[in-house]
This record gives structure tokens, C-alpha cells and sequence, in this order.
């Protein structure tokens, strides 16, 4: 229902399908008791092109993130503000729409460690997110990489005055 929705909204035109993250973890007892499979097939099924980590994806740790719900997922999970010992994730990714090069900026709420389990995520820091926004906006659209940047910001926000004049559009969650 959702995905005819959107196809509905493009008109035919090019399209993204895309999300701030929380994709698993607070998820309905049928799709939780699954290990959150029935709803990463459902978003496959859909077409996501890319998602950026929410907290929620780190619930059971980033090995379980990084290799179960990775090969699960036919879509990119992104995290430009996610450093450590194993992070392997994109910071960004770009589709090319009717010509225009897009890019999906993924960040996650730096007080993700005071949201999951500790254990889990030994050895990864999460940084300001609005700060690995800007700087990666910047370098795709000052090297020509991008046209257009979109910010899948799983955060809260609350103004513009900080954003970068390279982001062209906020897609926030977390706040739910």
C-alpha cells in the first residue's frame, strides 16, 4: 500500500525510495519475534534504494547490523557520522534521476550509545551528525559528484540556520 502510494506521488517521473533509519528494532511483536526479517523483505519488496542507520538498527550490536541484517537488506545502509574499529558503512549514496546525480547523505543521533545496549558497539563513536552532513554535502557537490544532496538525518531538528547551503532537502526521523 505504501510503495503504490509513492509510485502514485511520482507520476511516472524519476524517483528515490528512501529512509532515516529505524527501519528494525521498534517494530510490531510479527516482525520483531522474526528477528525483523518479514520487515526488511517487505522493504526490498518496496525497492528502498537506501536507508540511513537509525539507532535502532544497532539494538543487537553492529556485528548483528553489519553482517545478518546487511545481507538481508537488497538496499544501503548509510552512516556518514559512524567511526570506529569495523564501521563499513557508506557515508553516502548517489542515484542518478532523469539525469540529475542525487546524493542520500546518511547520519545517526550521536547519542545513539545512550540508546542501545553499550556491548554492542564497543569501539564505534558517533559524531555530530549535523557536522558530517555539512562536510560530506560539501565535498560531493565542490568535486561535482552531486547535483542535488538529500539528508537522511536520523535526528531531530529544529531550524535551518545550521545546515549547509549544499543540502538541498531534510528527511529526518528519530523523533518518530
Amino acid at each position: 500500500m505504501l510503495k503504490c502510494a509513492v509510485d502514485e506521488a511520482a507520476g511516472g517521473r524519476a524517483q528515490a525510495f528512501v529512509s532515516s533509519g529505524d527501519n528494525i528494532g521498534g517494530s510490531p511483536f510479527q516482525s520483531s519475534i522474526l528477528g525483523d526479517e518479514p520487515t526488511l523483505e517487505a522493504l526490498n519488496q518496496m525497492g528502498l534504494d537506501y536507508s540511513a542507520v537509525g539507532n535502532h538498527e544497532f539494538d543487537k550490536g553492529y556485528a548483528d547490523l553489519s553482517s545478518r541484517v546487511a545481507d538481508l537488506a537488497d538496499f544501503d545502509y548509510l552512516g556518514a557520522n559512524v567511526e570506529g574499529e569495523n564501521p563499513d558503512l557508506a557515508p553516502y549514496g548517489i542515484s542518478h534521476l532523469d539525469g540529475v546525480k542525487v546524493a542520500f547523505v546518511g547520519t545517526v543521533s550521536q547519542e545513539t550509545p545512550m540508546l542501545v545496549n553499550s556491548e554492542g558497539i564497543e569501539g564505534i563513536t558517533f559524531t555530530d551528525p549535523l557536522e558530517a552532513t555539512n562536510r560530506v554535502a560539501d565535498e560531493l557537490v565542490g568535486s561535482g559528484a552531486a547535483d542535488v544532496v538529500v539528508a537522511l538525518y536520523h535526528e531531530g531538528i529544529t531550524g535551518t540556520e545550521a545546515w549547509s547551503e549544499n543540502i538541498d532537502v531534510v528527511f529526518a526521523g528519530h523523533t518518530h
